[in-house]
């Protein structure tokens, strides 16, 4: 198929067609070179008509260059566009990724932050009772102190008890044994003189 520039020409310069078409397997290329320069004397007209065509086909040109340019241009746009539109995308998702890892964090913080706290609650709670526990055993302590003084001053004062009945019986039974030995020196006596007036008013009666 033609070009619409080449189909212009031949129509301007059908001889010249006709013989370049025929004349291309048997004419040498010396030959050809002169039929050219021959037939390219053209008058005005033709000249004038050849600068429209090209004129014509300049601007063929420059309307075809330019809307290429164009699409070419539309294409960088759109493909930028594209382009921006899945940066944005990938910016877009990333941005939620992160949100989504910072809200699981935040939850993870907290969770964290209750557990610290019901663990020094409980610390708390072992330190109170600790300190209770300390302050029941100083008291038992003191209690168990104060008893073990209690009892050894009751067994202190029961000794000192049972050492004063002692002496007291000790002192009862030696006066005992003193007025036992005083009375039984009187009763002796008393009964020596009985048996010596019963002897002595027996001697009488029998001597009568």
């Amino acid at each position: 198929m033609k070009d619409p520039c080449q189909a212009d020409m031949e129509r301007l310069n059908p001889i010249h067609s006709e013989e370049t078409s025929s004349q291309g397997s048997s004419s040498c290329p010396g030959e050809i070179h002169d039929s050219l320069v021959r037939e390219l004397t053209v008058p005005d007209e033709r000249v004038t008509q050849i600068e429209s065509i090209l004129d014509l086909w300049s601007g063929s040109l420059k309307t075809n260059v330019l809307t290429e340019l164009r699409k070419w241009q539309l294409n960088f746009l759109e493909h930028h566009n594209l382009e921006i539109r899945q940066e944005r995308d990938k910016h877009a998702a990333h941005v939620c990724q992160l949100t989504n890892q910072m809200e699981n964090l935040k939850e993870l913080l907290h969770t964290y932050e209750i557990s610290i706290g019901r663990k020094d609650e409980v610390i708390a709670n072992l330190t109170n009772a600790l300190e209770k526990q300390k302050e029941r055993i100083e008291l038992m302590r003191r209690f168990s102190n104060w008893r073990l003084q209690q009892v050894e001053t009751r067994q202190d004062s029961k000794q000192e008890v049972y050492v004063n009945q002692i002496a007291d019986r000790q002192f009862e039974l030696g006066l005992l044994k003193k007025v036992w030995s005083a009375w039984r020196s009187l009763s002796d006596t008393k009964w020596k003189e009985k048996v010596a007036k019963a002897c002595q008013t027996r001697a009488e009666s029998l001597c009568v």
